[in-house]
């Protein structure tokens, strides 16, 4: 099962919040910057990771410094353990990796 790290959980949320705020979709988003909606959409679910490039696009669109992103981040994001994949299920390669692994 996938773990996805806190800090990515909060640094999607925290996009998708300020996206919502100045009224923008994410396909309007997207376009601003060059991507799909569906890589926005994986982005604010925390399950791929925004580089800090990319984070620096986001904020510059949103008018926001970088640091907003990681504002009122809550203390267990900082421990630095994966969060469970909250009920996704692993699929394709991903899954025969994992039961390769589990039967070894």
């Amino acid at each position: 099962m996938p773990r996805f790290h806190p800090v990515d959980i909060h640094v999607g949320a925290r996009l998708r919040q300020r996206r919502h705020l100045v009224g923008l979709s994410q396909s309007k988003l997207s376009e601003s910057v060059g991507l799909t909606f569906q890589q926005i959409q994986k982005y604010e679910r925390g399950t791929n990771r925004i580089s800090s490039s990319r984070l620096y696009e986001f904020a510059k669109v949103l008018a926001v410094p970088v640091s907003y992103f990681f504002d009122e981040m809550p203390s267990n994001a900082l421990s630095g353990r994966p969060l469970s994949g909250h009920g996704r299920k692993a699929s394709g390669k991903s899954a025969r990796r994992l039961s390769k692994r589990r039967t070894r």
